[in-house]
């Protein structure tokens, strides 16, 4: 009987033990695992990034980017990231059994247009008559809390303009006003064009969307003071006739400056008013208009001159 027993033992001893632990790591089902951090070029992390391991598993990261999950069968895994407004990302790696494997991601945002308009001014002059223009403006945001904006263009058949960057338009800088305009005469013939606005950063993303020139204004409202060519002092009212169906937007510049470098800018005044008061002005030479402004914001305008001596 003890001899039997002891057979017994040492059969148990020397066969296959169970590998049923997913920590030892001669078991080809222990599992394994996947942590990281998906971060902006900033270093900032991203929030609610969709992690996607072997287009089976996926997780989303927390408030500072980190993510985890497991267990995973020992294999080589396809990684993929995403999250609206970057650039996707992914990466292969290796889960081994029993180990944690850290998979970093750098994700790139990709400009985005958060407002655009195209509109056309146009405007009569004291000495040359018509002057007709489209305007095109676009506040361009970058996410990447690194604003890596390279450029803004606009293409409308065979023209292309390159927008200036113009200023921030937030507090954090990573939100800018870019703006452009085509003149001439014959530009009265984009009416209805459809205009492709185009972002580019430093790192090869971009994003595009469309915008419509709808019309041209070629009437105006009558500037009555300050009478053209006379001498002003201040202070003093700018006073213009009414002219029904339009708002107004009122534009003063130092003649040498040129009226994309207003020193007095009043948009959307109500159709009512005709006045508006000034208090103090520098020495100078100063031209000005009242435009009539549609619900397109298309403007007219005439541009009278003033001193103030």
């Amino acid at each position: 009987m003890i001899f039997v027993n002891v057979y017994l033992l040492l059969v148990s001893c020397t066969g296959e033990a169970p590998r049923d632990n997913p920590y030892d790591l001669f078991n080809p089902e222990a599992g394994g695992y996947i942590t990281g951090r998906v971060s902006c070029f900033s270093g900032k992390g991203l929030e609610n990034v969709y992690v996607v391991i072997d287009s089976t598993y996926s997780v989303l990261t927390n408030t500072n980017g980190f993510y985890f999950y497991g267990p995973l069968r020992p294999d080589s895994v396809f990684v993929e990231v995403s999250k609206s407004g970057y650039v996707s990302m992914s990466k292969w790696t290796v889960i081994r059994p029993g180990l944690v494997d850290t998979l970093n991601f750098i994700m790139n945002a990709i400009p985005q247009f958060f407002y655009k308009k195209v509109y056309s001014r146009s405007s009569n002059w004291y000495s040359v008559g018509w002057l007709y223009e489209v305007i095109i403006e676009a506040i361009v945001v970058d996410s990447d809390y690194v604003f890596d904006v390279e450029s803004v263009s606009v293409t409308t058949g065979d023209t292309v303009v390159k927008l200036k960057y113009s200023e921030p338009v937030d507090d954090s800088g990573f939100a800018a006003l870019f703006r452009g305009k085509i003149q001439g005469n014959d530009v009265v013939n984009m009416r209805g064009d459809s205009f492709q606005l185009n972002a580019y950063d430093t790192r090869g993303s971009w994003s595009s969307t469309v915008s419509t020139l709808y019309d041209f204004i070629d009437t105006f409202t009558v500037p009555i003071s300050p009478v053209e060519g006379s001498e002003v002092s201040v202070p003093f009212n700018f006073v213009w006739r009414k002219y029904p169906g339009y708002y107004y937007h009122l534009l003063v510049w130092r003649r040498e400056s040129g009226m994309d470098e207003p020193v007095i800018d009043v948009d959307s005044i109500p159709t009512m008013d005709t006045v508006f008061h000034v208090g103090s002005l520098s020495p100078g030479y100063y031209e000005w208009a009242v435009f009539i402004v549609d619900s397109k914001s298309n403007m007219g305008g005439k541009v009278s001159y003033f001193l103030i001596p």
